[in-house]
């Protein structure tokens, strides 16, 4: 599954996207050496499929995500 992590330095705002986070950190590590740089984790957690809200279980619990949804259904 594609991964992504944001490399954040002095004026550097970079996404890298890879196969894992092994490989996203691995060409961070190759193109920044030396540097000083945050890298930052951004995770797949779901995703809004109309008006369906699926959230990955360990971000969220489902009763949470019915929540969510029932607050949201104004129409």
């Amino acid at each position: 599954m594609e991964t992504k992590i944001m490399v954040k330095g002095d004026g550097l705002n970079q996404e890298i996207i890879g196969e894992c986070l092994f490989d996203c950190i691995e060409t961070a590590y190759r193109n920044y050496k030396g540097q000083r740089v945050e890298l930052i984790w951004v995770q797949h957690i779901g995703y809004i499929d109309g008006k369906n809200l699926f959230i990955e279980d360990q971000f969220l619990d489902r009763h949470s995500v019915k929540e969510i949804m029932g607050s949201g259904d104004t129409s």
